[in-house]
């Protein structure tokens, strides 16, 4: 590697133990905080959701649609009806069988972990 940064973070030589700067991290972390605020009350004002189907169908186009963005920020173009039905199948939400790809699966099993379950340590493997 050369005097540059690394481009990925998995380069970086200190991958996975990371430091950062409190004056850096804190004020974007009050901004992310101040914006889940107001996400919330504006969610909060459409009313409590009384159909699980409805709240299904509303978890898997909000994680269809950060899969699609995160993976075109990566370059990558996806199936999305591939994936869309792999996550469909995992959310238990009942919708047309696309076709599945390992790459639709795979994505499928790693977002609803990743912004399902925040609480769970993170693994290195």
């Amino acid at each position: 590697m050369t005097d540059q940064a690394p481009k990925w973070i998995w380069q970086h030589p200190d991958w996975p133990c990371f430091t950062w700067q409190v004056a850096e991290v804190h004020p974007r972390l009050q901004k992310c905080w101040r914006d889940l605020g107001i996400l919330l009350g504006r969610s909060g004002a459409l009313g409590p959701v009384d159909d699980p189907e409805a709240e299904a169908r509303a978890a898997l186009d909000t994680l269809l649609e950060n899969i699609v963005t995160s993976s075109a920020i990566e370059g990558e173009r996806l199936n999305i009806a591939s994936v869309r039905s792999s996550l469909a199948r995992r959310l238990g939400v009942k919708e047309p069988a696309g076709p599945p790809s390992p790459r639709s699966e795979g994505l499928a099993e790693l977002m609803p972990d990743a912004t399902l379950k925040p609480d769970s340590p993170l693994a290195v493997w």
